[in-house]
């Protein structure tokens, strides 16, 4: 559907939410983001060949961050339109590159003061389906860099990191638009019928609200989300300050946790009381990430202690 001039919104629904991919058409031709592998062969290749949709050639595929529902199609892409151009920020490029990289970047980092996350091989087949056939990054950016689609069409890359360290947004400035991918993720991912059913999740805190802030700061007459449907007017405003309420909700949260236990608690034990705090339904790795992330910057903070023993890591408040 082409929401405003020369920009299409190509939706599909996995596991009951949305999932958006957005094709920018001027003389050049830009897809953000290519969904799962199957999510390019049977919505956006589809799409992209609809009579009407005056697509000969995807010059720029622009993946904003290392999760499979946003680069796993990235092999159907190439393989029909081998002349484009991939566009990665640096720091997640290997992990949408390489499917070692991405379970050493994105699932063992969990391994950190005892995170775990098991149960995830680069390759198993599950894990394969959803990330499709290992390719290349061809242009890896920083942030900062633009590509102008035609008369003067001008589409700038933001390095927005947060929900991974290399994730990035576009900025459209003729339409004022942000294309935010999950860098902002509200109270929560809904479903299709608007009920919450997974969590914001970030690897740190602080570059989350650094991300939150530089939005803001553009003023954006639109956000186009992954899981979302369009915002625009107050919406825009509404959708930070959720995203910003939400980072508040979990600090506290984490606190009252280690304030009302008696003795210090494993990670694992945090992760259980945020998941019932919280209350959103979400994966282990969500709420594990989320959990590690606010533990890591109340440490730098110094309000919490991290104690590790022979029985592993325990956490507490600092009296």
């Amino acid at each position: 559907m082409e929401i405003l001039p020369g920009v299409h919104c190509i939706e599909s629904v996995h596991k009951h939410r949305l999932l958006r991919s957005y094709l920018l058409v001027g003389e050049q031709v830009l897809l953000v983001d290519s969904g799962f592998p199957y999510t390019a062969e049977e919505t956006i290749l589809p799409y992209v060949d609809r009579e009407g949709v005056p697509v000969k050639q995807i010059d720029w595929l622009v993946i904003t961050h290392a999760s499979a529902d946003h680069y796993g199609g990235n092999h159907a892409i190439k393989r029909r339109f081998p002349m484009a151009k991939i566009v990665a920020h640096e720091l997640d490029a290997d992990s949408i590159a390489r499917h070692d990289a991405f379970v050493r970047e994105h699932v063992d980092v969990l391994e950190e003061y005892e995170f775990a996350f098991s149960g995830v091989r680069s390759d198993d087949p599950e894990f394969l389906r959803l990330h499709g056939p290992e390719v290349q990054v061809d242009w890896k950016v920083h942030g900062g860099e633009q590509i102008n689609l035609g008369d003067g069409w001008i589409v700038t890359f933001l390095h927005a990191a947060g929900h991974t360290p290399g994730h990035l947004i576009l900025y459209d400035a003729r339409h004022e638009i942000v294309f935010a991918g999950d860098a902002l993720m509200g109270d929560g991912i809904p479903d299709v019928n608007g009920k919450l059913v997974m969590p914001p999740h970030y690897f740190e805190v602080d570059w989350y609200l650094e991300t939150i802030a530089k939005v803001r700061a553009l003023n954006p007459q639109y956000i186009l989300a992954t899981h979302y449907e369009s915002m625009t007017g107050s919406a825009v405003m509404r959708f930070l300050e959720l995203s910003e309420a939400f980072v508040v909700q979990c600090d506290r949260a984490v606190v009252d946790i280690l304030e009302s236990s008696r003795e210090p608690l494993s990670s694992a034990a945090v992760v259980a009381a945020l998941r019932d705090r919280v209350g959103i339904p979400g994966a282990d790795y969500q709420y594990g990430l989320l959990a590690r992330a606010h533990l890591r910057r109340l440490l730098r903070q110094g309000r919490v202690l991290l104690v590790s023993g022979e029985d592993g890591n325990t956490w507490s408040l600092v009296s």
